[in-house]
């Protein structure tokens, strides 16, 4: 049986394979630059087809942008810390632009030509969502982000998740399927979300069925694609792109969090209107009673207090009345208000229990674990499979 021997010791005889061969040191390669990031130094990958090699440049002056085509002069080498063999980059030359980034740009001036980036034809997100299709990864991040947030902001909005594959073999028809799905269920909007990542792993985003998918949906429709580099086809044809899952949950709740304070607001408007009608009835009484003191001659006093006693309680009972009726009125608008929003939360608020029908905070839900999730109209029985 072989001796084993430890990782740093291979790394060690990789480097100095790579090192030493003479047809690894300065290659001229050919290729498409791709998932370009620039600090202290620059990286990119060489992207030829579905091949890729990783390459330094140890400067941050190279004139480059993702899509072109270039030759890069340079010596393999292995980057030890994560076993990692890459291009040291000596020099760069540029080609013009990939294979990938014409058919790119070729799709987009298609998909232009034919009115699927027009600002026209997009469709308006309702003030209030209440029930949103989410198209994502259930094993995502972006997920755990976007719920978290309308849990905390907007726990009357009820999700209608369609789990798709979001990169890789499988994801466009996953995609698309969820968006036609959704469509049909008469939902307030579709949200279509990942967490990012690189040119490769967003490319299923720049599919002409998945523009043709989100240009033929009649559910408005929101893009968070979580990449600020490169806007991709997906987000150009939606109706509204925000740049992360993050934000478009809290596009959503905010739009809640300013209905509460629009009836708020209106409640407030109808007690000051009331205030105000009451000041002028007692404004007109008092002026009254001084007109009819000035006018009336000394002898005729004693014949209109009688009067003046009856005209001043039938107004009092007026305004009393007034006063009463107003108030029932705003108590009314506050109780309906009140009821509505309770019956909203009862509704559309998921809530988490165990077994035995107890509260479980969903920080503490375990993996394995058996949980009822519910509202007042339905029940589910869930297994928590994996904690991201």
């Amino acid at each position: 049986m072989k001796k084993p021997i430890q990782v740093r010791v291979l790394n060690q005889y990789i480097r100095r394979e790579l090192t030493t061969d003479p047809i690894l040191k300065n290659l001229l390669v050919i290729g498409e630059v791709s998932n370009l990031r620039i600090n202290r130094f620059t990286y990119f990958d060489l992207k030829d087809g579905d091949s890729f090699i990783s390459c330094v440049y140890f400067a941050n002056d190279l004139n480059i942008d993702n899509g072109q085509q270039v030759i890069v002069n340079g010596n393999v080498q292995i980057y030890e810390a994560q076993s990692k063999y890459q291009i040291k980059v000596i020099q760069i030359q540029t080609e013009g632009q990939g294979d990938s980034a014409k058919k790119l740009e070729a799709l987009k001036k298609k998909l232009y030509n034919k009115g699927y980036f027009d600002d026209f034809r997009k469709k308006e997100i309702p003030k209030l969502v209440t029930k949103i299709g989410l198209i994502t990864s259930d094993k995502s991040a972006a997920i755990v982000d976007f719920l978290h947030i309308l849990e905390q902001n907007y726990p009357i909005a009820k999700i209608y998740l369609a789990a798709v594959r979001v990169q890789g073999s499988g994801g466009i028809e996953d995609i698309v399927k969820a968006i036609e799905y959704l469509d049909e269920l008469d939902l307030d909007c579709l949200v279509l979300t990942r967490g990012g990542g690189s040119n490769e792993d967003l490319a299923l985003f720049n599919e002409e069925a998945i523009a043709d998918a989100i240009f033929h949906a009649q559910t408005p429709f929101i893009a968070a694609i979580g990449h600020e580099i490169d806007i991709t086809i997906a987000e150009l044809v939606s109706d509204l792109r925000m740049a992360t899952p993050t934000k478009a949950a809290q596009f959503i709740a905010g739009n809640f969090s300013e209905l509460l304070l629009h009836i708020d607001q209106l409640n407030q408007t109808t007690k000051d209107q009331i205030e105000s009608k009451l000041n002028v009835l007692e404004t007109k009484i008092e002026m009254l009673n001084l007109r009819i003191q000035k006018q009336q001659p000394l002898h005729l006093i004693e014949r209109q207090i009688a009067k003046l006693l009856q005209i001043n309680l039938a107004n009092q009972h007026k305004i009393n009345a007034h006063i009463q009726n107003k108030l029932r009125l705003v108590e009314q608008m506050s109780s309906r208000n009140d009821s509505i929003l309770q019956e909203s939360l009862l509704k559309y608020t998921l809530q988490i229990k165990n077994p035995d029908r107890e509260y479980v905070d969903v920080r503490k839900l375990e993996v394995g674990g058996i949980y009822i999730m519910e509202n007042k109209d339905i029940s589910y029985k869930i297994q928590i499979k994996e904690k991201l």
